[in-house]
C-alpha cells in the first residue's frame, strides 16, 4: 500500500463525515458497509512500513462504522465495528482511537440500561492517556453510570471532573485535535 492510498482513505472517511452530519447515518451506512469491507481486506494483507498507519485509518473507519450501525439502530453490528476499532486502534498506539471507543461501547452500554459495563468502559476510557476532551466526554458518561445506579456523590465528583477536562480541553483545543480526528466525540 502506499502513502498515497492511505491519504485517500482518510480523505474519503472524512467526506463521509461531513456528509453524515448533513444527511444521516441511514443515509451514509450502505456506502460505508462497502468501505469497511475494503478497509477489512486490507488490514489482513498488510504488512511492513504502512501497517501502523493502516490501522489507524482502520481503525477510525471501524469506528465510524459503530457510530452509524449505533445511531441506526442495529448495536449488535455497532458493537462489532468498535470492537474492531479497538483492536485496531490498539495496534496502531492510538490512545484517542482506545478511549474513544471505550467510551462509545460504554454509551452503548447506557443505551440498554446495563450501568455495570456503562461505568467499567467509561471509567477505562478515562485513564486512557488521550485528550482532555475524549476523556472529558468519558467522565461524564460514567457519571451517568453512578446516577443510575443510585450513586450521587460519585456522580457528582465524575461531573466536576469532566468540568475540569473540558475546561482543558477548551483551553487548548491543539491537544484534543491530535490523533483525534477520527471521531464524532473529539472533533
Amino acid at each position: 500500500m502506499e502513502p498515497a492510498a492511505l491519504a485517500a482513505l482518510a480523505d474519503i472517511l472524512a467526506a463521509h463525515r461531513r456528509l453524515e452530519d448533513s444527511v444521516g447515518a441511514a443515509a451514509v451506512l450502505p456506502a460505508v458497509r462497502v468501505q469497511l469491507t475494503f478497509v477489512t481486506d486490507l488490514t489482513i494483507e498488510a504488512r511492513g512500513g504502512l501497517r501502523v498507519r493502516l490501522m489507524d485509518v482502520a481503525a477510525q473507519w471501524a469506528q465510524f462504522g459503530g457510530w452509524l450501525n449505533a445511531a441506526a439502530g442495529h448495536p449488535r453490528v455497532a458493537g462489532r465495528w468498535y470492537s474492531a476499532a479497538l483492536d485496531w486502534g490498539t495496534e496502531a498506539g492510538n490512545p484517542a482511537m482506545i478511549a474513544t471507543v471505550l467510551s462509545m461501547r460504554g454509551h452503548l452500554a447506557w443505551q440498554h440500561r446495563r450501568p455495570g459495563p456503562l461505568i467499567g468502559l467509561s471509567a477505562a476510557a478515562l485513564r486512557q492517556p488521550a485528550s482532555p476532551g475524549v476523556r472529558a466526554l468519558a467522565a461524564q458518561q460514567e457519571a451517568r453510570g453512578h446516577a443510575l445506579i443510585g450513586a450521587a456523590s460519585t456522580a457528582i465528583g465524575l461531573l466536576d471532573q469532566a468540568v475540569d477536562l473540558a475546561t482543558q480541553a477548551n483551553e487548548a483545543p491543539e491537544r484534543n485535535r491530535r490523533g483525534s480526528t477520527s471521531t464524532p466525540w473529539t472533533t
